[in-house]
């Protein structure tokens, strides 16, 4: 869990919660991740945050966590309509090329990246991809444990001032 730092000043307060906030979810996020088994991913290093004026934090993550959270459907027509649309090849082939997977035929020779990424983009398009949900936890954890974290805090912030005017 992350390390979460006290203010000194209620002016300090606005400032402390929303840099707290945004940097604990972000941790959420990747611990949330990293239970999936994508601590290698590129994914777990694009998540940032970042603060709009003094009340608003708003968390960047790459377009496609939305696959890796919810998943996708299989490719398909259903009752006369297009169900999905298959997955965009030029980023399977990217990330074959930069995995350096190499796949091989029946007969045990090599093919082409293309024809490799081709491959995987059909798989997914017939199986679809299982859902691993890390979102909505991360954001659930976060509400129940900042909660009590900036209740303490803003008590604490509270006493030591009516501290040092009663002094």
């Amino acid at each position: 869990m992350a390390s979460l730092p006290l203010p000194k000043t209620v002016d300090d307060l606005a400032t402390v919660v929303l840099n707290t906030t945004g940097a604990y979810l972000v941790e959420l996020l990747q611990q949330g991740l990293a239970a999936q088994g994508l601590q290698e991913s590129r994914i777990i290093n694009n998540i940032t945050y970042s603060i709009s004026g003094r009340n608003l934090v708003s968390i960047q993550i790459p377009a496609y966590a939305e696959f890796i959270d919810k998943g996708r459907r299989p490719f398909g027509v259903d009752a006369g309509r297009i169900v999905n649309t298959p997955p965009p090849f030029g980023a399977i082939f990217a990330w074959v090329k930069r995995k350096r997977i190499r796949g091989r035929d029946r007969r045990g020779r090599f093919i082409t990246d293309a024809d490799l990424a081709w491959a995987i983009r059909t798989a997914i398009a017939k199986r679809g991809i299982k859902p691993r949900p890390f979102i909505q936890r991360a954001i659930t954890t976060a509400d129940e444990q900042l909660q009590t974290y900036f209740a303490t805090s803003y008590d604490l912030v509270v006493d030591d001032l009516l501290g040092k005017l009663l002094r």
